[in-house]
């Protein structure tokens, strides 16, 4: 009888792997476009287009394409351009490998069934920073609609992203990117404040998060013409609007006869409040909401 039962046990393991081989994935890839499709309309007020080639199984329990874009129906630009790509889908572990032009893109998650992720993990290789602009944008404009959408930069992005999304008081997380040979190049957005190329000799994003307390440790962003900078830190709750804190948003920038001509320039140029001694004007936030992300 015990050989009897092994003999079933090994029949239907075998149909099973039988039938997860021959199973034409390929033809899940139209509800799958889809999906993303209304993930970005859904998640960012995106209406898009997307194509996605060579869509299978990659085993145990993930798929994988050999190329997924996704077209801006307003604009016309891409808003995802992934090469070769591996999804992961478990309880509690979803992991994102995709090829960004000749950079790799990780992305980590531990959403449930009916639950969403309260971790994520993002590491950063060499990916082309113009590949990612168009969804950074769009998401920020999604959040401030102050925030220009389409905005182009070049250069190289590296580094980590480790943030929980619950429990702030008590996990740990940090942000440490740094962005290579950065560029923003002449577009309408700089025209209107007479700048036509900045090139970045500096662009880092540093933060950490302990024991409830959000530090910027280095968020500088220097160039001839106009530098940023972020200093202080935030006793962050659980709900981010009732978060306070010691935030000090610093800008510099180099008079010239382009910027004093622009259409905004002059403004920028002429409104410094509380230089300090390097020549930065200063706005103290103590409040996320201060910023009108909210």
């Amino acid at each position: 009888m015990s050989n009897f039962i092994r003999t079933i046990i090994l029949s239907l393991a075998l149909f099973v792997v039988f039938l997860v081989l021959t199973f034409p994935f390929s033809r899940l890839a139209p509800k799958a476009r889809r999906l993303i499709e209304n993930k970005l309309s859904t998640m960012f007020g995106i209406d898009a287009n997307c194509s996605l080639d060579s869509f299978e199984l990659q085993l145990p329990f993930g798929v994988q394409w050999a190329k997924l874009i996704c077209v801006d129906d307003i604009a016309g630009q891409r808003i995802l351009d992934l090469g070769e790509s591996s999804l992961s889908l478990l309880p509690k572990r979803q992991m994102l490998k995709a090829s960004v032009g000749k950079g790799v893109l990780t992305f980590k998650a531990n959403a449930g069934f009916s639950s969403p992720p309260s971790h994520i993990e993002a590491d950063f290789m060499d990916v082309p920073l113009d590949k990612l602009m168009p969804l950074i944008m769009s998401a920020a404009n999604h959040a401030n609609a102050q925030i220009p959408k389409y905005l182009k930069a070049e250069g190289k992005i590296e580094g980590k992203i480790d943030l929980p999304l619950k429990d702030l008081q008590k996990e740990k997380g940090k942000i440490a990117v740094q962005f290579l040979d950065l560029k923003l190049p002449q577009q309408s957005s700089l025209d209107l404040i007479g700048v036509k190329d900045l090139n970045f000799t500096k662009a880092v994003i540093k933060v950490d998060l302990s024991g409830g307390r959000l530090k910027f440790q280095d968020v500088n962003f220097s160039s001839q013409q106009l530098s940023g900078k972020v200093e202080g830190e935030m006793e962050l709750s659980e709900d981010l609007k009732k978060s306070v804190g010691n935030v000090s948003l610093k800008w510099k920038v180099e008079k010239s006869d382009a910027v004093l001509s622009s259409l905004f320039g002059p403004v920028i140029a002429n409104t410094c409040p509380n230089p300090d001694n390097e020549g930065f004007c200063t706005k103290k936030i103590q409040r996320f909401t201060d910023l009108n992300f909210f």
